[in-house]
């Protein structure tokens, strides 16, 4: 059984309802402002040219125009990607890798997925990142200490050397922190008891 790193708090608050709407087929999602913004910000980083990132990003919005039909917040998105463009030269960062698949199980029935929006080298090892919306208890979310121990695996490191966080797109402040081993076995046995409900319920 697979869930999604994005989706796995709600499933913990309510695995019945979860394991229903996963048999249900699944709704065709419209991306938004902040979606396209993450699409330009993963140009730049594949292609390492902003000139070519928003050119390719100037063509996704006025592909969605007709649903998208505020132009100012057309030029807005255009102006963060500029605005990303111009922090990310300026921080002295190191890209390793964006939107980097992660596949972690405890036990082998219930996998996390999803993707991570983008790696950093940084002077202690690998920083995995989340972009967009900054939850204020981020990092009681269950996610995390399993992101950094797939992360890990991703790029065979230390489980000790990979911090996990988020970055605001707004301004693109970044909050990150290494679980420790007791913290992320305390997940790991939550990931657990979690599969053998799931696994009562299928």
């Amino acid at each position: 059984m697979i869930v999604s790193h994005s989706e796995l708090e709600s499933c913990r608050k309510g695995p019945v309802a979860w394991i229903a709407k996963m048999k249900q087929p699944r709704p065709f999602i419209q991306m938004g402002y902040e979606g396209y913004l993450k699409l330009g910000i993963y140009r730049y980083h594949k292609v390492n040219d902003a000139s070519i990132a928003s050119a390719h990003l100037k063509k996704l919005l006025k592909a969605a125009a007709r649903r998208l039909t505020d132009l100012g917040r057309h030029e807005a998105v255009m102006e963060q990607l500029d605005r990303y463009v111009s922090w990310w030269l300026s921080s002295g960062s190191i890209w390793i890798g964006h939107r980097v698949r992660i596949s972690f199980s405890v036990s082998g029935f219930l996998v996390l997925r999803g993707e991570v929006g983008r790696v950093d080298l940084t002077e202690r090892g690998y920083r995995a990142l989340l972009l967009g919306r900054v939850d204020r208890d981020w990092d009681n979310q269950l996610r995390f200490p399993l992101l950094q121990q797939a992360v890990a695996q991703v790029y065979a490191r230390p489980v000790e050397e990979v911090e996990v966080g988020v970055q605001s797109l707004t301004d693109f402040s970044i909050q990150s922190r290494v679980f420790n081993a007791r913290q992320r076995r305390m997940a790991n046995e939550k990931f657990h008891r979690l599969e053998v409900q799931l696994r009562e319920l299928e």
